[in-house]
């Protein structure tokens, strides 16, 4: 998809241009005790505008998960996850600075009875509070990029009847 402009000056996404690409995506689990589960998995990859013949941009070229759920005790998980996006360039027409890479940690403490009616759970996303952003699309509309959530927390009850 690329925008393109039109009459009026405003932007239309449109199937527009032509791009190859090519990639791995690698996937890992294991248990590395019974309270313990470790598990992520890595993605390469790199797309060329036909165009161009450069990086058709935006897309990650590695992107790293992470994650491990630890029970610590019968009912309580101690979960956190790691994502990390690297490597995106900008579309060959869009002169703005290089994009930063980000990661964001998300940390979840969770109650589950495995007999009582209540679980529940406290959650903080983007635990460090990075800088993390996807790219606006060129030319630029969204001169600083999409901003993701900043750190955010978040309490779960649920009831069983």
């Amino acid at each position: 998809l690329r925008f393109v402009q039109n009459p009026d000056n405003s932007f239309t996404a449109q199937n527009a241009g032509r791009q190859h690409g090519q990639g791995i995506e690698v996937e890992l689990a294991w248990e590395a005790r019974t309270n313990l589960r470790l598990s992520g998995n890595y993605a390469q990859q790199c797309s060329i505008d036909e165009t161009t013949n450069q990086d058709a941009g935006n897309a990650p070229q590695h992107h790293i998960y992470a994650r491990a759920d630890w029970r610590f005790m019968p009912s309580w998980t101690l979960n956190t996850q790691l994502n990390y996006i690297a490597g995106r360039k900008r579309e060959p027409t869009d002169t703005r600075p290089a994009i930063a890479d980000y990661r964001t940690v998300d940390l979840t403490l969770r109650n589950q009875k495995r007999s009582g009616d209540w679980d529940f759970a406290f959650t903080v996303r983007n635990l460090f509070n990075a800088d993390a952003r996807e790219p606006s699309p060129a030319p630029g509309l969204i001169p600083n990029d999409l901003p993701l959530a900043p750190r955010e927390y978040r309490f779960e009850l649920s009831h069983q009847l």
